[in-house]
């Protein structure tokens, strides 16, 4: 498999990519906003359908449509008429409207459309590699200088505002690097991929961590992980790979769980067994 150059790549690419999406993942699980960052990976790859439609850089577009939600739902009020869960709900909608309109205009409109909504990870190439590294750098930094900020702001907001930090702009930073790991994921590993990225390997973390720095290493240790089982499962098994990464990924989850389960079972009948 790694004789092949392409698949070098995508190997590359996808041990960053998940190490960067489970980091800031950890995050969309402490705030319960799940919702949200399946929006703006929608919103992400309906910048990317629009750029494959006028024919312009697909990273400047999945930016771009990524940062002006990012701002959005770091800053919606918190004394407002409609309920958050509506306005993201409809951000949803809107995005994968404008996503599926943008593709229909398109004559290649049903072969991009796979791309942008599973990805292509073996079409990767080297500039895709150093970007995703440098961006990894950069937010693995952020991360470890502003982890306070970043973890009060998630567990409690109010309090956080209580206590004169500024916790409307550490939101925003918080969000603006949820967002960059997005935006810079979604053009090769596609919405499915990178949503669970997001999602699955923090929620394996959880079952098993002891303390946040714990599930922050646990968390990037699974998402990193599922690449090359994902791979190499779709290299032998001839399966799409980015559906086949993102099910190793949940194929981690369900160990841990069974394995969590038989751990408890056996505790229970021992403590029957002494009683």
């Amino acid at each position: 498999m790694l004789q092949h150059s392409f698949f070098v790549y995508a190997l590359i690419a996808g041990v960053l990519a998940a190490a960067m999406c489970s980091m800031v993942g950890v995050y969309v699980l402490l705030k319960r906003i799940v919702f949200v960052g399946i929006t703006l990976a929608q919103l992400s790859s309906a910048g990317v359908a629009l750029a494959l439609l006028l024919d312009l850089p697909p990273l400047f577009l999945a930016l771009s449509a990524t940062l002006i939600g990012v701002v959005f739902f770091s800053q919606v009020p918190a004394n407002r008429s409609l309920p958050l869960e509506g306005i993201i709900g409809a951000s949803y909608a809107l995005s994968a409207v404008l996503g599926i309109m943008f593709i229909a205009k398109n004559p290649f409109g049903e072969a991009r459309s796979l791309n942008v909504l599973f990805g292509n990870i073996l079409s990767v190439q080297p500039g895709e590699v150093i970007a995703l590294s440098v961006l990894l750098a950069v937010l693995l930094g952020l991360h470890i200088v502003f982890y306070k900020e970043f973890l009060f702001v998630s567990f409690d907001y109010e309090t956080a505002l209580a206590h004169g930090l500024a916790a409307r702009w550490w939101n925003l930073l918080l969000y603006l690097t949820l967002g960059l790991a997005i935006a810079f994921a979604i053009r090769s590993m596609g919405v499915l991929l990178v949503f669970t990225f997001l999602l699955v390997p923090a929620m394996t973390a959880r079952l098993l961590a002891g303390s946040m720095a714990s599930m922050f290493v646990l968390s990037t240790v699974f998402g990193v992980l599922s690449v090359p089982i994902g791979l190499y499962l779709a290299f032998r098994i001839d399966l799409p790979t980015g559906t086949t990464v993102a099910a190793a990924s949940l194929g981690l989850l369900m160990l841990v769980l069974t394995a969590r389960g038989l751990y408890r079972l056996t505790r229970r009948q021992g403590a029957f067994r002494l009683l």
